[in-house]
């Protein structure tokens, strides 16, 4: 999905696996030719299903979207439009990002994303993507290489 333009991302896990599921069925059953990803919660189940629309190096992401959105947003993407209206943030980014783009403000702007920085944002499938985000957890294990990781409980 890295590098994937225009592009829709359904999370489908999380407490709202079954919405999750037929947002991306129904999107998928549709005519639009846009890729389509199945990727992970974004960390915050009271937006989920959360759907993001990227275009252009923007992107327009809609939580608790109904069906009927999901199917709208897929064939305006499409049709070459981002659609924005009604969405929960809007973020320009570098078209190519391999981590989730952060907007300003909202639900999805608190925080600081280090080791889940690519979450919601990848194919959690995809070895490609996960390569291409440079994440330090996984390129060791990607590569085949032994990793050895020590957790420390705070003093």
């Amino acid at each position: 999905m890295i590098g994937a333009d225009p592009a829709v991302r359904v999370s489908v896990d999380g407490t709202n696996r079954v919405d999750g599921r037929e947002l991306l069925h129904a999107i998928r059953a549709a005519e639009a030719s846009v890729p389509v990803a199945e990727v992970g919660p974004a960390g915050l189940s009271a937006l989920e299903p959360l759907v993001a629309a990227t275009l252009d190096g923007e992107t327009a992401f809609f939580e608790r979207c109904p069906i009927e959105r999901a199917r709208t947003i897929a064939a305006d993407l499409d049709d070459g439009t981002l659609p924005t209206d009604g969405a929960t943030a809007v973020v320009e980014h570098d078209p190519g990002t391999a981590t989730l783009p952060i907007p300003d403000e909202g639900p999805l702007g608190v925080g600081t994303r280090a080791m889940l920085r690519s979450c919601y944002w990848v194919a959690p499938t995809s070895v490609e993507d996960y390569r291409a985000g440079g994440s330090p957890v996984t390129q060791p294990l990607l590569s085949g290489e032994r990793t050895r990781v020590r957790v420390r409980s705070p003093s």
